[in-house]
Parts: C-alpha cells; structure tokens; sequence
C-alpha cells in the first residue's frame, strides 16, 4: 500500500497500473489502483444505470430492477415523525423538541452500507463492491476511468484496456494482492483520497479486507522474473 502512494504522490515514467513485481522476500504482488470516477456512483447514478448494473451483476432482470429501486429509496430523504405523549392543549404549552417533524439527509456514506439494501446477499455484495462508489458525484461513470471488468459487465465496448497513470487530485481504491512462496495470500484494500486536504498529501478513508479476483496475482512464467517492486 505505502509502495502504491508513493508511486502516485512521486509518479515516474512507469508509474501505471496494475502492476506485477516482486516483493524483497520473494513474495509475488500484484498492485491495481482504480478511480473511484470510474465506478458507479450509488448516491449519484439514475435508475437507469442502477438498473443495468444491478441487472449484470444478478444476471436476473426483475431481481437487479428491484435491487436498483431499494438503492434509490434508500438515499431518499427520510421523513422522521414523532408525536409527544401529550396532545398541546392550550396556545402557551409548547410540544417537546422531539415531537416535532425531522428531515434528515439519507443517502450511503460508504458503498459498506449496500448490505443494508433489500434483495442484496452477501456474494452480490462483494461482486458490486468493486465497482461502486461514493465519491465520484457522476451519475455515469468516467468511460476512460472505468476498468475492463467492469466495461464487460455494463455490455460497452472494451476501448482503453492499456494500464492507465493515476491523475491528482482524486479517490481511488488500492488493492495489493501478495502471494507467499508458499501459496498463501494476502489480500488488503484501501479507499484512498490525495489532494483533498491542503494539510496532508493523502488520506486513507477505508481500509477493507479484499477477496480472491480470477486471474489475480498469477505467477509470472519463470523466464520472465517479475521486476522488483522495490529496489533496496
């Protein structure tokens, strides 16, 4: 993770992602850093995209259209309504301050809260996951943003596949995927925000345990050595 941040806060002319290299003890990682503008936006997105993706990712239409309206439902205003345990009876009582009618601002503070949704099981969660967000404010992802995953899964066209150079300001989300010589792995994602505070560089607002991807953190063929991630 500290390799990833600097590799962004000091870019150099290699700085892209995903990245393959190995680490000083012979561990094997794969590093891939994805803009949250690429990803879809659940307090942002129409029904519409909600619709599609949730569509895909269930591989049920019904299912994924009724999963899309509970996402809008649930960042909908919530309207909060207590009654005092007495009627006011005369102009000078006066209701007690909860009895009075409450707005209060919904919506999700981090893509975490998708569990919280109607018709959203645990394998679905960790599938949308990886491709939502909170932080873009799109109601449609960035297309040059978006990862070929999550290109295939929304049915557009495969365009830019070629490893992209992350821009500042920004969110992004590092995952670093390391695998022992040994075959075990280890697997952590961060949610990570540079530029949005003139005191610090970067802030880690997240970090998230990451799941095992298809095709992730494969080997390199043994007459290629994947390049040292770090040189000492």
């Amino acid at each position: 993770m500290n390799f990833a941040i600097a590799s962004i806060l000091s870019p150099t002319p290699n700085t892209r992602f995903p990245k393959k290299c190995r680490m000083p003890g012979g561990e094997q990682a794969e590093i891939m850093v994805e803009e949250e503008v690429g990803k879809i936006d659940i307090n942002a997105a129409s029904l519409t995209t909600l619709e599609r993706f949730f569509a895909a990712a269930t591989q049920d239409k019904a299912l994924g259209s009724r999963i899309a309206q509970n996402v809008i439902n649930f960042r909908k205003p919530l309207q909060r309504r207590e009654t005092a345990n007495q009627a006011v009876s005369s102009s000078n009582q006066t209701a007690p301050t909860n009895a009075a009618n409450e707005v209060r601002s919904s919506g999700f503070s981090t893509i975490l809260e998708l569990d919280q949704v109607d018709g959203m099981s645990p394998a679905l969660l960790r599938s949308a996951m990886r491709y939502t967000t909170t932080l873009s404010g799109r109601g449609e992802p960035a297309p040059e943003a978006m990862t070929p995953a999550l290109r295939l899964l929304m049915g557009l066209d495969q365009g830019r596949t070629e490893p992209r150079r992350p821009t500042l300001p920004g969110h992004f989300t590092i995952r670093a995927d390391v695998r022992a010589s040994d075959g075990s792995r280890f697997i952590r994602e961060a949610l990570v925000s540079f530029g949005a505070s003139s005191a610090r560089p970067y802030a880690i607002r997240e970090w998230r345990r990451g799941d095992i991807m298809d095709g992730s953190a494969s080997p390199p063929p043994s007459s290629e050595p994947a390049q040292a991630c770090i040189k000492l």
